[in-house]
């Protein structure tokens, strides 16, 4: 079985400096701000380098896929990002699964090794790529709970994520819903 492991929670916030300083507040590592015209995105990573399972902090500050997304949905949980040994396999695994390959992945994979997946009605994107879990080193996002159906959850095949009634992320002993960190 290939099993995956938490990469990063991607959250689409009002300001990633902001946002930063619940983090801050909490004595969690801060990385430095950086911004990404061709994406049109401001980041910021929460969690030490060398630490799975981190917090993306993304600012829309131009035109693109955040800014779109913002528009249409609002500050909040963006995108689960999954590292899996074999993303073929991984991929060829979810069929029948109810996950469904979002367009740009051909793009992405032919470019990247990455790919995304979505599913109509669920609020949350996937990205997937190849990464292998750190021997190690403990996630910083302990578990995250996720509004899609069980079936789904399982297919993703990493143990943090478990399906909640609503959006919620756990740093050890703090959770959280995206929304009181991204607005």
């Amino acid at each position: 079985m290939n099993v995956a492991h938490l990469d990063h929670v991607g959250l689409l916030v009002e300001s990633a400096e902001k946002s930063a300083e619940h983090f801050r507040s909490r004595n969690l590592e801060v990385g430095p701000t950086e911004d990404f015209p061709s994406e049109g995105t401001r980041e910021i990573y929460v969690g030490s380098r060398t630490q799975h399972g981190k917090v993306l902090l993304i600012e829309a500050i131009g035109p693109g896929p955040y800014l779109s997304a913002l528009e249409r949905r609002g500050p909040g949980l963006h995108h689960v990002a999954l590292g899996v040994p074999d993303i073929r396999s991984f991929v060829t695994g979810l069929m029948g699964s109810g996950w469904h390959l979002h367009p740009i992945s051909l793009t992405a994979l032919a470019h990247t090794s990455t790919v995304w997946l979505a599913r109509a009605g669920t609020p949350v994107l996937i990205e997937l790529s190849n990464s292998t879990a750190p021997a190690s080193q403990e996630s910083l996002v302990t578990r995250l709970g996720l509004p899609i159906p069980d079936r789904l959850v399982r297919a993703l095949s990493c143990p943090i994520v478990e399906e909640r009634e609503d959006i919620t992320i756990e740093v050890g002993d703090w959770r959280f819903c995206s929304e009181t960190i991204c607005t």
